[in-house]
């Protein structure tokens, strides 16, 4: 994860001609209305949860790993996407 930032400072003299950084996951699809999107404050953080994070899917995650005697820890959303 820290390697994904740290381009950032780094890079720091390309990165400086942008007012704005958008950091996504390999699964992003940025669509036509991006382009129309303004940030509130330059702070902005949007977050999703994604499909995997529900609580039904958390549950039969759960699940499956007890039926193949894995160890499951129940630590979810610990991703690079918040």
């Amino acid at each position: 994860y820290i390697d994904s930032v740290n381009i950032i400072a780094e890079s720091y003299p390309t990165f400086e001609y942008y007012d704005f950084i958008l950091k996504t996951d390999i699964d992003v699809f940025i669509t036509t209305q991006f382009a129309k999107y303004v940030p509130l404050t330059n702070v902005t953080l949007l977050v999703g949860r994604g499909g995997y994070s529900t609580k039904f899917n958390t549950r039969r995650l759960g699940r499956i790993a007890r039926d193949m005697n894995w160890e499951y820890q129940n630590m979810t959303n610990i991703g690079s996407t918040w």
